[in-house]
């Protein structure tokens, strides 16, 4: 749903998704995919959402970013620890992408 204006293609959709699958289904399901991204959004959507980065900036609030690194060393395991947990439930070794971030130096 995400606010978009699909309810005209309410039945098409239903339709497709009985249908066996195959490759007739997948090239539907392609059309319908191509349908949803050039949906308007609803008039009646309470949200602004807009999917580029300075649209997304624009909106967000004013916020103080700092890199300090933890004096106690249980704080520095414990943010280490949360970040491999993260990277495996993401499915990749998060670490890399704060060298890219910080330069280097995972730790800020």
């Amino acid at each position: 749903e995400q606010g978009l204006d699909i309810e005209a293609y309410r039945d098409l959709f239903v339709s497709v998704s009985h249908l066996p699958k195959n490759e007739i289904r997948q090239k539907l399901g392609d059309i319908l995919f191509e349908i949803v991204t050039q949906a308007d959004i609803r008039n009646d959507y309470p949200y602004t959402e807009p999917s580029d980065l300075p649209g997304i900036q624009a909106l967000r609030k004013p916020f103080a970013f700092s890199r300090t690194k933890p004096d106690d060393p249980a704080d520095r395991v414990y943010g280490a620890w949360m970040g491999r947990i993260c990277g495996c439930m993401h499915g990749t070794d998060l670490r890399l992408h704060a060298r890219k971030i910080t330069g280097g130096n995972p730790h800020g």
